[in-house]
């Protein structure tokens, strides 16, 4: 009976040494296990992202279309405006008149093309004085080939050789001339359009985005990006 008594305490002594020893051991899982789920669930849960839109830079150096346009109308109406009044003052001769025709004359062949050199179109605009100055050089050639050295009056009717081809040689070029001019006003908005159009193409676009990382949990910064 006291063998059977010893024999039940000793087990009884073991089995309570070992829930001891478990229970600890049980315990001391739960926090580490949902520790872990904390950690997991933070670096699985989706980043949140921002909607801000793309934020273009302008590119610059674009010109102004209509700006382009008055400068072009300006640059030609009032000197052809001021040199005809001193022509027109002058009696037609003396240095008034010659200082006005010089004045009318650049307007014409010079103002259409400022509105094209503000607007980046130089080439186009030094096309234009080109046709116009070539107009008026071909024109002095052919007048002065017809009327054969002499001393010509395109307006004198006793002037048999200037009312015959140099006369119309004069009035065409002049047309010419004036054509080209107006024209170029015309188009110089459009011009200037395709140059700007060029310079959008051409040139790198920056966009700025604002974004958050998902790693180390969750990191916001900023994403920029070239498009050439």
């Amino acid at each position: 009976m006291a063998y059977r008594t010893i024999r039940e305490t000793s087990r009884l002594t073991c089995l309570v040494a070992v829930a001891a020893t478990i229970a600890p051991s049980a315990y001391g899982q739960a926090p580490a296990a949902e520790s872990r789920l904390v950690i997991r669930s933070g670096l699985h849960t989706p980043a949140p992202r921002f909607s801000t839109p793309p934020q273009e830079v302008p590119t610059p150096n674009l010109k102004s279309e209509d700006t382009a346009l008055w400068l072009s109308l300006g640059s030609t109406l009032l000197p052809v405006a001021a040199g005809a009044v001193m022509m027109a003052t002058s009696g037609a001769e003396g240095s008034l008149y010659t200082a006005g025709a010089a004045i009318a004359g650049s307007g014409l062949y010079f103002g259409p093309a400022v509105g094209y050199w503000y607007g980046g179109a130089s080439g186009r605009g030094w096309k234009g004085v080109g046709i116009r100055f070539g107009t008026a050089l071909v024109a002095v050639i052919a007048i002065g080939a017809i009327c054969g050295g002499d001393n010509c009056d395109l307006f004198d009717d006793d002037d048999e050789g200037a009312m015959a081809g140099a006369g119309l040689i004069a009035l065409a070029a002049t047309g010419v001339i004036l054509g080209s001019a107006i024209y170029d006003m015309a188009k110089v908005k459009s011009h200037v359009r395709k140059a700007n159009d060029e310079k959008r193409r051409t040139s790198a676009q920056l966009s700025v985005v604002p974004v958050v990382s998902p790693a180390n949990g969750g990191t916001a910064g900023l994403v920029a990006r070239i498009r050439f």
